[in-house]
């Protein structure tokens, strides 16, 4: 039962940390620095950054977007298991 509840949150906590990080990819160009969306722009500027714009680099997908509370929910879930491990397994580390 502790072994099944130690691979949940390990499972869980694993996916939460590795999806925080979200590319957000709706096929309209953006600027690669900022996300500004280009849509009829006809500057080679990026009027949110300043950002000089290429034909290479209109066409790059922004930058990912982490979601900091999924992260965050998932290091804790991690921290948690291992804790939790350590308390059960190996209680011989920690001094009373």
């Amino acid at each position: 039962m502790l072994a099944m509840m130690l691979m949940m949150m390990i499972g869980c906590g694993g996916w939460l940390l590795f999806s925080a990080r979200e590319i957000r990819d709706d096929g309209a160009p953006r600027c690669f620095n900022c996300s500004y969306l280009l849509t009829g722009l006809t500057s080679d500027c990026c009027p949110e950054c300043g950002a000089e714009i290429t034909d290479e680099t209109r066409h790059l997908a922004p930058p990912a977007e982490t979601s900091w509370p999924r992260f965050i929910l998932g290091l804790l879930l991690l921290l948690g298991a291992f804790s939790l491990a350590v308390r059960v397994f190996m209680p011989e580390l920690i001094r009373n």
